[in-house]
């Protein structure tokens, strides 16, 4: 039997995480990880290959990564909590993100921050947040993500022109979200977390097993594996040397 590091390697597209042998990262620590040792990069045996992927999620043989650019309509996003409340800040962002290239807008309306200290929104609030903005956002032409881990605010979204869902619970926080995923026919990215900060664990096999479990329940809804992407989570649920381990391995 496969481990569910396996099944990821082989069904799903992880960013930041698990890069193929070939293509990877060396690290000068037995431990593999980056907390003691810097990464010494390992010439590739063969070229890379282009990535490819579900229509409307990468640019079909293009292989160099998309940029998101995320808009946040909060009053607390730890980077820029406040600055694009007013909608007419809000549409201003998307277009001066997208005339500097990028490839999809993330939105959202909850902050999210890595490393806590974030308030929590009813699903109400945030579709009220959303509603002056995301059609206008959608009709600019670039893809629009939605950043939530409430079904009834990716539903709002997805019928009002994203494509993308952006969950920070990985369909492990709200039980309706991988149906509204499947019946929308939306692109997924499934990212890690947890509950609390645990220094002790192993935090590789922590996320693997996150995975496992999210890839199972979008099996169960009939979400395409490749329509889905595994975002490690970084910050979320680690301390800064979990992170560091996620992002090296």
């Amino acid at each position: 039997a496969r481990s569910p590091t396996d099944r990821l390697r082989r069904h799903a597209v992880i960013l930041g995480s698990f890069p193929p042998p070939q293509y990877g990262l060396r690290l000068d620590s037995n431990s593999w990880t980056a907390q003691s040792a810097s990464m010494i990069e390992v010439p590739p045996t063969q070229p890379a290959m282009p990535l490819q992927s579900a229509s409307g999620w990468l640019v079909p043989g293009r292989s160099y990564p998309s940029v998101m650019g995320i808009l946040n309509i909060t009053p607390d996003s730890f980077s820029d909590g406040g600055r694009f409340l007013a909608p007419e800040h809000a549409l201003a962002q998307a277009r001066q993100m997208i005339a500097d290239g990028a490839d999809i807008i993330d939105v959202g309306a909850e902050s999210t921050r890595p490393y806590g200290g974030q308030r929590p929104v009813s699903a109400e609030e945030e579709i009220a947040r959303l509603g002056p903005v995301l059609a206008d956002v959608a009709s600019f032409g670039t893809p629009v993500s939605i950043d939530t881990m409430k079904a009834p605010v990716a539903r709002f979204a997805l019928e009002a022109g994203a494509v993308i869902v952006n969950d920070v619970w990985g369909l492990q926080h709200d039980a309706d979200m991988a149906r509204v995923v499947a019946d929308h026919r939306a692109l997924l990215v499934a990212m890690h977390n947890r509950e609390a900060v645990d220094p002790a664990i192993d935090i590789i096999a922590d996320i693997a097993n996150f995975f496992s479990r999210t890839l199972d329940i979008s099996d169960r809804a009939g979400i395409a594996r490749e329509r889905i992407a595994l975002d490690p989570g970084i910050g979320f649920g680690k301390t800064p040397e979990q992170s560091m381990t996620a992002l090296a391995r």
